[in-house]
């Protein structure tokens, strides 16, 4: 019986684990308003102003006294933003993966019409 015990003990004391959890990316405050212009394929200029809200929710509109039409969810570090977004309008999905300046006032960076996958561009916005 002592031997039993002692086999077990030494069984407890040898299964301990000893990682080290992996590192998170600190997550920035970014909820606020970015408007500015998009470009398309065509260089063409678009005005774009998104509302990033509570809970990761993010919904857009061209104008900002435009009616929003366009819904969608977003994840962030300090340095940057990625989101997606369903257009009310053409019914399409959209990824949007931007770049924050370190002061976060400035988004600039890239989409892609996911439906649309040659619909391509560019974005420059400005905090609210």
């Amino acid at each position: 019986m002592c031997v039993l015990a002692s086999a077990l003990l030494v069984v407890f004391i040898s299964c301990t684990k000893d990682e080290t959890p992996a590192p998170v990316p600190e997550v920035c405050d970014v909820k606020g308003i970015y408007t500015g212009n998009g470009t398309d394929r065509f260089n063409t200029l678009i005005p774009m102003t998104y509302k990033f809200l509570e809970n990761n929710y993010v919904v857009a509109s061209g104008e900002l006294t435009d009616e929003d039409n366009a819904f969608g969810g977003y994840r962030n570090t300090c340095d940057s933003i990625v989101w997606n977004a369903h257009n009310n309008i053409n019914n399409h999905k959209y990824l949007y993966k931007g770049a924050l300046s370190n002061n976060r006032t400035k988004l600039t960076g890239t989409y892609q019409d996911l439906d649309n996958p040659i619909d391509i561009g560019t974005l420059d916005l400005t905090k609210q």
